[in-house]
């Protein structure tokens, strides 16, 4: 059954999460020499525990994420890990702009 907006009833609407573009530039900024300092990602910890809801975030924080993540000691990156947090992107942030 739908209602009048053609919406299934009893269904939740899902927020909208993060884009592949999105995600794809905040890699390249944290592959960039940007500094990141300023920006507050502290909204982000624990984003890959089950129980973490969706955050409103913005492009360099996710950026900072993923160099505090996946940038290794050795100057190359962990593909893996940049793959959970896209995955994790795509359910559990929203991105509210920029920076």
């Amino acid at each position: 059954m739908t209602n009048s907006e053609g919406h299934k009833q009893g269904t939740k609407q899902r927020k909208e999460t993060m884009t592949k573009a999105e995600f794809s530039h905040a890699v390249a900024i944290a592959k960039s020499d940007a500094d990141l300092t300023d920006y507050d990602d502290s909204n982000l910890d624990g984003c890959g525990l089950p129980d973490f809801g969706c955050q409103a975030t913005t492009i360099c924080a996710v950026a900072k994420l993923l160099r505090w993540q996946a940038h290794q000691f050795n100057g190359l990156w962990n593909v893996e890990e940049i793959n959970n947090i896209r995955n994790i992107s795509r359910r559990k942030f929203e991105i509210i702009g920029i920076g």
